[in-house]
């Protein structure tokens, strides 16, 4: 909250957008642990076995954040702070949500509102898998806001047209985050049932069918993206910057797809270093630097097209996993039970 002001000056947001982007920034921070709470909680249900309450949470939310956005924003006439407000509150509210579903269904976990104690043993257990996965995902979020430094020199237009592009992209992905939620929990529930036959017929199909997914729901909403993006926006020049920014890295999206889903099933199976040192290569090697030379060769409107390089090079580099010790080891065990 205080330095955002500093950050986006650095990430050169443009003039006329600074006003509403401090604004913005700084109340839908306040909403940031109501967001880390409803994720602790949802990885619990997952854990339980029960998406369906996570699904069901999320859409209520979801729910939430269109009612006040209209009051906020349309009845109040409260503008980019009654936008950032209605996400405020509706992320505290999926928090609350979670806490008293596992209160009414889960009353053997005793979950209370407050933490009352807490077990050292399993906190370092937690800490030793979560720590580096969160400090991947901090780089990870410094690399996009080095990403969208780039976008904002090309003017509000382009970041506008971006921005709208994202939402579509967000479509065409939901496969993405569906499967790589299940495959963490699927390799993390087998390898813990010492079912090492089903984790290897998981790591193939999980992976390929969020691929297949994702290409079909990509080329579909990449060949009739206009009429999907005016939904979004009636300006022209920030129409054409959208369809653009689709037509190039949508195509590609599937690469992503199955690149997340072996990392995520890595994830499950207690392999932490592979896939974040592959994460982070992907972005800070490979999709900075892509996006930078392309800026410097004077393709400013195409810096983009770093985004799905990225993802091919990511994809190959998690293709080698499987070539690793530890998977050759699980393979072994694998055809052991098969034996039997």
């Amino acid at each position: 909250m205080l330095a955002g002001p500093w950050l986006l000056k650095l990430m050169k947001v443009p003039a006329d957008a600074m006003e509403g982007a401090v604004e913005y920034l700084r109340i839908t921070t306040l909403g940031c642990l109501g967001n880390m709470g409803y994720n602790l909680n949802a990885g619990i249900l997952r854990g339980l076995g029960n998406s369906s309450a996570t699904l069901l949470l999320l859409m209520i939310t979801c729910l939430v954040n269109i009612v006040l956005d209209l009051v906020f924003v349309a009845v109040f006439g409260m503008g980019v702070a009654g936008a950032a407000l209605a996400t405020a509150i509706a992320m505290i509210m999926s928090w609350l949500f979670s806490i008293l579903y596992i209160r009414k269904h889960y009353k053997e976990l005793a979950m209370t509102f407050l933490p009352h104690s807490y077990d050292r043993a399993m906190v370092r257990q937690i800490l030793s898998v979560g720590l580096p996965l969160g400090l991947n995902s901090a780089l990870y979020s410094v690399g996009h806001l080095v990403m969208q430094t780039l976008f904002n020199t090309q003017g509000s237009a382009f970041v506008a047209g971006c921005s709208v592009a994202g939402k579509v992209n967000a479509i065409a992905n939901i496969a993405i985050t569906s499967f790589s939620s299940a495959a963490t929990i699927f390799a993390g529930q087998n390898l813990g049932a010492e079912d090492y036959r089903r984790l290897r017929r998981g790591a193939l199909i999980i992976p390929v069918f969020s691929g297949a997914i994702t290409l079909a729901a990509g080329l579909l909403l990449t060949a009739g993206c206009r009429p999907v993006l005016r939904f979004f926006t009636r300006d022209e020049q920030v129409l054409e910057m959208a369809v653009h920014y689709i037509r190039v890295v949508l195509p590609f999206t599937w690469c992503y797809a199955v690149f997340n889903g072996i990392i995520c099933f890595v994830n499950g199976i207690g392999e932490i270093r592979y896939p974040t040192i592959v994460n982070l290569l992907m972005l800070w090697a490979v999709r900075i630097p892509a996006a930078c030379l392309i800026g410097w060769l004077g393709y400013g409107r195409n810096v983009m097209a770093g985004i799905p390089i990225s993802f091919v090079a990511g994809l190959l580099a998690m293709l080698l996993y499987f070539r690793t010790d530890k998977w050759k080891e699980l393979c072994r065990k694998a055809e052991k039970q098969e034996k039997k």
